[in-house]
C-alpha cells in the first residue's frame, strides 16, 4: 500500500495535471486506508476542483477538511470560493 508522502505527490501531480476527479479518488484511498490525508493535501484537491470548474466538490471538501480540523489555507479557501 501507498504511504501517505506518496499519495500526497500523487496529489499534488494532479492538482498539477487538473485531474480533479483522480485527486478526489486518492484522497478518498487515503481516508479508506486510514492514512490521514495533510491539509496539503485537502488544499491541493480543493484547487484542482475548482481550477476544472468543479465548485461543488471544492466547497464540500472544504468542509470536510474543517470538519476533521484541519486547515487548508487561506489558497484553498479562495479557490473553493472561487
Amino acid at each position: 500500500a501507498p504511504s501517505a508522502p506518496i499519495c500526497n505527490a500523487a496529489i499534488g501531480a494532479c492538482e498539477k495535471g487538473l485531474q480533479w476527479a483522480l485527486a478526489l479518488a486518492l484522497l478518498a484511498s487515503m481516508h479508506a486506508q486510514r492514512l490521514g490525508p495533510s491539509a496539503l493535501a485537502s488544499a491541493a484537491v480543493i484547487k484542482a476542483c475548482s481550477s476544472c470548474w468543479s465548485w461543488a466538490s471544492a466547497l464540500q471538501l472544504l468542509e470536510e477538511t474543517r470538519s476533521a480540523r484541519l486547515c487548508p489555507g487561506l489558497a484553498a479557501h479562495a479557490a473553493a470560493l472561487g
